[in-house]
């Protein structure tokens, strides 16, 4: 287990020693790289989250597009970031005014 939370931590760009630091003493960014690491440990079937992109730098948002492209179970995303989207998805959602239609592709392919 602490193998796998040390890969989490250091994929999202966070230093050595950081697992045992109290939330209350990390600032915003780091916090935010915390709780996506818990999100992602033990390989949870499904994965939901929501404007994940938020608050990370380029390095760590390049890392977790990775990380969800090899991983094997469902990822449910909400998200603006179209680079993002494009990057790691293979289905899209359309929510509208309660009606909801599915597309097979990325954003740019629903986009279009």
């Amino acid at each position: 287990a602490e193998t796998e939370l040390l890969k989490l931590l250091q994929g999202l760009g966070l230093e050595t020693g950081i697992e045992y630091a109290m939330m209350s003493a990390l600032d915003g960014k780091q916090k935010v790289k915390v709780l996506l690491a818990q999100a992602l440990f033990g390989e949870p079937q499904i994965i939901l989250l929501d404007e994940p992109t938020n608050n990370l730098d380029i390095q760590s948002i390049q890392w977790l597009e990775e990380f969800l492209m090899d991983y094997e179970g469902t990822v449910i995303v909400v998200s603006h970031d179209r680079h993002f989207l494009n990057k790691g998805c293979t289905n899209i959602a359309d929510i509208d005014y309660g009606k909801i239609t599915m597309f097979v592709g990325n954003y740019d392919f629903w986009y279009n």
